[in-house]
């Protein structure tokens, strides 16, 4: 558990904007420790989702797209590697925690 103890000198502000796609994005949660690897081909693609052990992780990943559903816009980040080793995707349990989206550097 993350606790405050004093003012932030600025804060985030909501994002209100349509310009997702190809934006860097930052994920915090308290999902699972990364599982088995996938490999396909003898290629890594991935890994099993785990159960959540409650441990706070944070990551990086490039919006591909956005998907319209019934419940509003939805961004797709593939786990493709490009953003390198801090590259992530959500997992079981990560509804806690806040995605971000870096715009002009912020």
């Amino acid at each position: 558990m993350l606790e405050i103890y004093e003012t932030f000198s600025s804060c985030a502000t909501l994002y209100t904007s349509s310009t997702e796609v190809g934006s860097r994005l930052l994920n915090f949660g308290h999902g699972g420790p990364v599982g088995m690897a996938i490999n396909v081909s003898g290629t890594e693609h991935d890994w099993e989702h785990t159960g959540r052990d409650g441990v706070a992780r944070w990551g990086a990943n490039q919006v591909d797209q956005i998907y319209s559903r019934g419940v509003g816009n939805m961004l797709h980040a593939d786990f493709d590697a490009v953003i390198g080793q801090h590259e992530s995707t959500l997992s079981a349990g990560e509804s806690d925690g806040g995605v971000f989206i870096e715009i002009s550097g912020q």
